[in-house]
C-alpha cells in the first residue's frame, strides 16, 4: 500500500526574458507504507524539487503529489493540519536546521507544542527525555544548545525532534551526507532501527548509491527531471539497465584496490565493445 504517490508529475519553472527549465518530467514515484525507499540522482537531477512538492511550497505544473489519500497542492483545514503533522524532515545539515538560540528541550518539544499533543510541561519533558535516550543521547543534554554537540549528535537532535510528533512519513534529504563516514553509519543504523520498531516510512534522498544500499529496500533513480529506473535495491544495484545508473554505481568509491581495477577494466571492455 503506497502512503506517498506521485503521479505524472511536470514542474516547469518560468522566467521573463529566460528559457523555461523543466525540473520534474512525467514523474511516478511512491513510498510503500513501512517501508525505507530511495530517491537516488546527482545534484541538479530534481530531487529537491520533489521535497518542496511533497512540503506543498512548489505547485506542480501538472500531475499529482497524493499523501495518504491527499492531494497535498490543495491540502486545506485539517488535511493541511494532517499533514503537518504527519510529514516529518531530516534535512543534510543539522547545524543550519536547529536553532542555535533554543536548547534540546525546547527544539525536540517545539511539535508537540504546535501541534497540542502534550501540553502539560512536566510530560512534555519526560517525552523529550524519552525521544533522546530513543536515539542515543542523555537526560541532561535537554539544557544544552546545538553548539555544544558534535555533527553526528545534532542528526540525532534531528531525528529526534522529527520523531517527537510520530509521524507516518519521514523525508531524509541526504541526513548523513555532511557528516565524517565513521559517523554516517552510526546515524543510518539509528534510522534503521527506529524505522524497524516505530513502523514509519521513510523517503530516503541521496547521491550515494553505498547508502541506498545500505537502507532502502526500494530505490528510485532521476536524471535530469526523470525517473530513469526503478526497483528493489538488491536488483537495481546488482543488474541496473540504465546508463546512468551504471555511471552512479561506477562512481562508488572501492577500498579494494583489486575490485577497483576489475571494475575499471569492466568500463573499458564495455565501451570497447
Amino acid at each position: 500500500m503506497s502512503l506517498l504517490e506521485l503521479r505524472d508529475v511536470c514542474k516547469t519553472f518560468r522566467a521573463l526574458g529566460r528559457e523555461p527549465v523543466v525540473a520534474l518530467n512525467n514523474v511516478n514515484l511512491t513510498a510503500e507504507a513501512g517501508a525505507i525507499t530511495g530517491l537516488v540522482g546527482e545534484s541538479g537531477s530534481g530531487k529537491t524539487t520533489i521535497i518542496r512538492s511533497i512540503m506543498g511550497l512548489e505547485r506542480p505544473t501538472s500531475g499529482s503529489v497524493g499523501y495518504d489519500g491527499i492531494n497535498i497542492p490543495t491540502a486545506k483545514g485539517s488535511d493541511l493540519r494532517r499533514i503537518r503533522r504527519e510529514i516529518q524532515f531530516v534535512f543534510q545539515d543539522p547545524t543550519s536546521s536547529l536553532n542555535p538560540r533554543m536548547t534540546v528541550e525546547a527544539l525536540v518539544g517545539e511539535g508537540l507544542v504546535v501541534h497540542k499533543l502534550v501540553p502539560d510541561k512536566a510530560r512534555r519533558r519526560e517525552r523529550v527525555v524519552e525521544l533522546l535516550q530513543m536515539v542515543g543521547l542523555n537526560e541532561r543534554d535537554i539544557y544544552r544548545h546545538p553548539r555544544s554537540f558534535s555533527g553526528g549528535q545534532r542528526q540525532r537532535i534531528a531525528i529526534a525532534r522529527a520523531l517527537a510528533v510520530q509521524p507516518k512519513l519521514l523525508i531524509c534529504d541526504e541526513p548523513v551526507s555532511a557528516l565524517d563516514v565513521s559517523v554516517q553509519a552510526q546515524v543510518l543504523n539509528l534510522l534503521q532501527d527506529m524505522q524497524e520498531e516505530l513502523g514509519f516510512t521513510v523517503l530516503f534522498i541521496a547521491h550515494d548509491l553505498a547508502v541506498v544500499k545500505q537502507i532502502c529496500s526500494r530505490v528510485a533513480v532521476i536524471q535530469a527531471g526523470h525517473i530513469v529506473e526503478e526497483g528493489p535495491s538488491a536488483e537495481v544495484l546488482a543488474s541496473p539497465t540504465h546508463p546512468y545508473t551504471k555511471a552512479l554505481l561506477a562512481a562508488v568509491p572501492m577500498p579494494d584496490p583489486v575490485v577497483a581495477r576489475e571494475r575499471a577494466l569492466a568500463r573499458i571492455a564495455e565501451h570497447v565493445a
